[in-house]
């Protein structure tokens, strides 16, 4: 059983590499790794501390993808700091939104600018949690 679980969470783990990758936005195509080297006016600390946060989704992935394939087990807090961090970044934009005036209608608008990249990290880290 654990054999079976090892193949399906290396082909999680290869998914949500693949999707950082990925476009997260519809219009522009930005990835995950985009916004890591994006560059602003304004290059706060922060702002820094939160841009390189995101590289540690495709590196906590690719741990869980190192051990699984050496047949290690993975513990579940391990497993589930990809799908952690990706929720913990979204909350600080949508928080961060709503600091700068966003409306409930506005949120909604963001949704709809997601694109396939953001859906895969996040469908399979959540399914990573449970495997």
């Amino acid at each position: 059983m654990e054999s079976k679980n090892s193949v399906i969470r290396i082909i999680l783990c290869i998914a949500i590499i693949a999707g950082f990758f990925l476009p997260w936005f519809k219009f522009g195509g930005g990835s995950a790794l985009d916004i890591v080297l994006a560059k602003t006016a304004e290059d706060e600390t922060v702002t820094t501390v939160v841009r390189y946060s995101f590289l540690l989704i495709p590196l906590f992935a690719l741990f869980i993808l190192i051990r699984s394939a050496s047949g290690k087990p993975s513990g579940f807090i391990v497993r589930v700091l990809p799908f952690l961090i990706t929720a913990i970044l979204t909350a600080l934009f949508i928080a961060g939104m709503k600091s700068a005036g966003a409306t409930d209608e506005d949120l909604k608008g963001w949704l709809y600018l997601l694109a396939y990249g953001y859906y895969i990290v996040v469908i399979a880290s959540l399914f990573l949690v449970f495997i």
